[in-house]
């Protein structure tokens, strides 16, 4: 068994309440670093969210989140981190996005312009024009907010 399926049956064990539950696994950002960093913060409670472009599912042909998805969360190495559950998702233009959201995601300073200068440089540099993704301020995204259920 698998690092990741342990830790998968651990939690079902755990909470019967989602024995049945299909739980995907994913880590946060462009890299090892920031995949910890941002791990780090849900497993302290701090990150209650996250946002992605909404091109990005419809190129990928990946669905949308939903409310009620429950994920892994990994660490830049792929190691299972703590599970979250979706209990709100939210399609907005990027500039719509408020000082809430960014309090959610909880990074830097959390601050709305920090996470607008963060956000802009990472979509602008993990989409190359290869991708079919472009992103611009006016850009759909998808935003996450989730819950914390184990660590």
């Amino acid at each position: 068994m698998t690092e990741l399926a342990s830790y998968i049956a651990n939690f079902k064990q755990q909470n019967p309440t989602y024995q049945d539950q299909d739980i995907a696994a994913y880590a946060f950002g462009g890299g090892e670093v920031m995949a910890d960093e941002l791990a780090a913060l849900v497993v302290a409670g701090h990150k209650q969210g996250t946002t992605s472009l909404y091109q990005a599912y419809e190129v990928e042909n990946e669905p949308l989140p939903k409310v009620g998805d429950v994920c892994v969360i990994l660490d830049g190495k792929g190691r299972p981190t703590s599970v979250v559950i979706n209990t709100a998702i939210e399609v907005l233009p990027f500039n719509d996005v408020t000082a809430h959201h960014a309090l959610l995601e909880s990074e830097g300073d959390r601050t709305l312009a920090y996470w607008r200068r963060a956000h802009i440089d990472f979509f602008t540099h993990a989409y190359t024009p290869e991708s079919g993704i472009k992103f611009t301020p006016a850009s759909l995204v998808v935003f996450e907010k989730f819950q914390l259920l184990y660590k």
